[in-house]
C-alpha cells in the first residue's frame, strides 16, 4: 500500500459550516446508559431511577426507593424498554409503566442487565436452585438470556455455559451476563472467583445451530507464571476428633457447668486437652503441626498467584453492536508519583480491548487510568476515570481508538466533531479546584479543571452524553447531552459503492472492503493524505479534526464521507 501526506488545493469540494446543534442539560439526572440509537438515557442515583427521551426532551419515567437500580449494561432498547430492579428482583419499564415478569417470580434473586436495540433479547442473572445448603462450594448466581414476547413477558431463561472452577480450582462464586450484541448472539460478562474478590471477563457466543459456548479472553493473565498450587488442606480437624465419646461428654459437662456458674472465671475454665489421654494429645498436636504447614504452603502460593493475576472491575464491560469488540477495565498497581502521598504505589484502571474477530488483545494508553462505557463497531471507545474515596479530582472523560490504542480528553474530541461543543464544555464545565498540595509548604495547589464526567455514546458514536457532578450550580448531578450533528460538512455527496469508509480517533481511516485509492481533504479543500490499494485500517498521521475522505473502488465507483479524528 502506497500512502503519502499532501497539501494541494482542490476547489471542487464545497465545504460548509459546522452544524451548531446546542448541548442539552438534564438536571438531577446521572446518565449511566444510552440506547443504541441515542434517543434514550437512563439514570440511577441514590435509589432514584429515571428514563429520559431526547425526542420529547423530558424525563418520561421515574421511581425512587432504597435499593432501586438499573441494569449494568445497555439497559434501554431503541423503543424505550428499560430494565430496572432492586436487591432481589428485576422487571421492565414499557411505555412508562413498570411491568413485572412472571418467569422471574420463582427466583429468590434475578437481575436484568442489557437488552438488544430491537428489544427482543435480554441478558442477566438468576439465583442457582442447585445450591447445597451449608456448603461453601456453591455458584450462587447463573448467567441467562431471555426472549421478550409480544405480551411483554419474558420467556423461560436459557442458561449460559460457564466454567465450574475458577483459576484457583475452586467453584466460582458467580458468572454474570452484562452486555449483549445487536443480534443477541454474543454476550460479555465476568466470572467472580470463589473468594469473591477477583473478576475476569467471559464471552458467550451462540453458533449457527443455536448452541452457546464460552471463552475466557484473559486466560493467559490468570496465573500467568503457571505456578503449581498445592492441594488445599481443607477444614482442619478439631481436638474432639481425637477423643472418645466419653471424654467429649465429660469435657462438655464440665464446660457447661463452668459457663453456668462462673462464666468470667477464665483461670478455671475447663481446657479440652485435660480431658485427652497423652497419646490423643500427641496425635492431635502432630496433626495440627502438619496441617498448619500445608496450609501455610497453600496460602503462600495462592497469594502469589492472586498478586500476579490481572484483576478486572466487576460489572464494567461493554460490547460493540456487531459483537466483534469487547472492552473491560482492569486494576493494576503502579508507582505513586505523588510526593505528598504516604503510599509508594497506587491503583489505576486500564481499559482492555478484546477483538473477537481476530483473537487479539490490546489496551488503551492513558496515564489517568480509565474504564470503558461504550465501544463502537469502528473501535472508538468512550471511557472515563473512576473517582476513588481518596480522590480530590473530578471524573474525567476520554475517547480512545482501538487501532492506535491512543486516547484524548473528551473536550478535545468534542472540539473535533463540533467546535461549538468543545467551547461550550470549556465555558460551562470548568471550575477552580484543589488538585494537590505543595510537598514543601503543604499549601493547596489550585487549577482550572474541566469536569467532563464519564461519557456514553450511541452505537454509531455520534450522540454523546456525560454525567457531571457538582459543577452546575442549580443541581448536584447534571447530564449534558451532545446531539449528533446532522452534517459537519455540506454539499458532499456519497455514491453507491461496494465498500464503506469511516474514521476513528488517532487519525485512522477504516475501509470496509477494498479501495483502489483514498484521498483525504481538510476543511479548506486541500488534499492532505492519499493511499493506494487500501483494505481495513490505515493510519494517516493527521491531527485531530474534521476531514473529507474520498475512496475509489477498482471499478470506478466512489464513496465520499465526512469524518472526524
Amino acid at each position: 500500500m502506497k500512502k503519502s501526506l499532501l497539501f494541494t488545493a482542490l476547489g471542487s469540494l464545497a465545504l460548509g459550516a459546522m452544524a451548531q446543534t446546542e448541548p442539552v442539560k438534564i438536571g438531577s439526572f446521572h446518565a449511566g446508559s444510552m440506547s443504541a440509537n441515542g434517543r434514550y438515557l437512563s439514570s440511577a442515583i441514590n435509589g432514584t431511577v429515571s428514563l429520559y427521551d431526547s425526542e420529547k426532551n423530558q424525563v418520561i419515567f421515574t421511581n425512587s426507593y432504597d435499593g432501586l437500580g438499573m441494569g449494568n449494561g445497555r439497559n434501554i432498547s431503541d423503543n424505550g424498554v428499560f430494565l430496572i430492579g432492586d436487591m432481589n428482583a428485576a422487571w421492565l419499564v414499557i411505555d412508562g409503566k413498570e411491568v413485572s415478569q412472571n418467569v422471574l417470580q420463582k427466583f429468590p434473586f434475578s437481575s436484568l442487565n442489557a437488552i438488544t436495540p430491537d428489544g427482543k433479547y435480554l441478558c442477566g442473572s438468576v439465583s442457582n436452585f442447585d445450591i447445597i445448603p451449608n456448603s461453601d462450594d456453591n455458584t450462587m448466581y447463573l448467567p441467562v438470556v431471555y426472549t421478550l414476547g409480544e405480551d411483554n413477558q419474558l420467556s423461560e431463561p436459557e442458561y449460559l455455559p460457564y466454567p465450574a472452577l475458577d483459576f484457583l480450582n475452586k467453584p466460582i462464586q458467580y458468572a454474570s451476563a452484562v452486555n449483549i450484541s445487536n443480534d443477541g448472539k454474543t454476550i460479555c460478562g465476568l466470572v467472580t472467583d470463589w473468594f469473591g474478590f477477583m473478576s475476569y471477563p467471559i464471552i458467550y457466543t451462540k453458533d449457527a445451530d443455536g448452541k452457546w459456548s464460552y471463552d475466557l479472553p484473559t486466560k493467559e493473565y490468570l496465573n500467568p507464571n503457571n505456578l503449581v498450587l498445592p492441594e488445599d488442606p481443607g477444614e482442619a480437624k478439631q481436638a474432639k476428633d481425637f477423643m472418645t465419646p466419653e471424654e467429649i461428654a465429660a469435657y462438655q459437662e464440665a464446660y457447661n457447668k463452668w459457663q453456668a456458674e462462673t462464666p468470667n472465671d477464665y483461670a478455671n475454665m475447663p481446657l479440652i486437652e485435660n480431658y485427652m489421654t497423652a497419646e490423643e494429645l500427641a496425635a492431635f498436636n502432630a496433626y495440627a503441626k502438619e496441617f498448619n504447614q500445608k496450609l501455610e504452603e497453600y496460602y503462600i502460593i495462592r497469594n502469589q498467584i492472586i498478586d500476579e493475576t490481572l484483576k478486572f472491575e466487576q460489572n464494567i464491560t461493554c460490547i460493540s453492536t456487531d459483537g466483534n469488540l469487547v472492552a473491560a477495565a482492569a486494576t493494576v498497581i503502579v508507582p505513586n508519583d505523588d510526593p505528598t502521598s504516604w503510599y509508594p504505589t497506587k491503583e489505576i484502571h486500564i481499559t482492555y480491548i478484546f477483538n473477537l474477530a481476530d483473537g487479539t488483545t490490546s489496551q488503551l494508553e492513558c496515564v489517568e487510568g480509565i474504564v470503558p462505557s461504550t465501544i463502537t463497531n469502528d473501535g472508538t471507545v468512550f471511557c472515563g476515570t473512576i473517582q476513588s474515596m481518596m480522590s480530590i479530582t473530578p471524573l474525567s472523560g476520554f475517547v480512545g481508538n482501538v487501532a492506535t490504542t491512543t486516547t484524548q480528553p473528551l473536550v478535545e474530541y468534542l472540539s473535533t466533531i463540533n467546535p461549538a461543543y468543545g467551547t461550550w464544555m470549556k465555558e460551562n464545565c470548568t471550575r477552580m479546584i484543589t488538585t494537590g498540595y505543595d510537598p514543601e509548604t503543604y499549601e493547596p495547589i489550585e487549577e482550572n479543571i474541566v469536569f467532563s464526567g464519564r461519557p456514553l455514546a450511541s452505537a454509531d458514536g455520534k450522540t454523546i452524553a456525560t454525567a457531571i457532578d457538582f459543577v452546575m450550580d442549580e443541581d448536584e448531578y447534571v447530564t449534558v447531552l451532545f446531539p449528533a450533528n446532522s452534517s459537519a460538512i455540506s454539499n458532499v455527496a456519497s455514491d453507491l459503492a461496494s465498500f464503506k469508509v469511516n474514521a476513528s480517533v488517532g487519525g485512522v481511516i477504516n475501509v470496509n472492503g477494498q479501495a483502489a485509492s483514498i484521498a483525504v481533504y481538510d476543511l479548506s479543500g486541500r488534499v492532505v493524505f492519499t493511499a493506494d490499494a487500501v483494505e481495513g485500517a490505515v493510519a494517516t498521521g493527521l491531527n485531530a479534526g474534521v476531514y473529507v475522505v474520498k475512496a475509489v473502488a477498482a471499478d470506478g465507483q466512489t464513496v465520499t464521507e465526512k469524518v472526524a479524528f
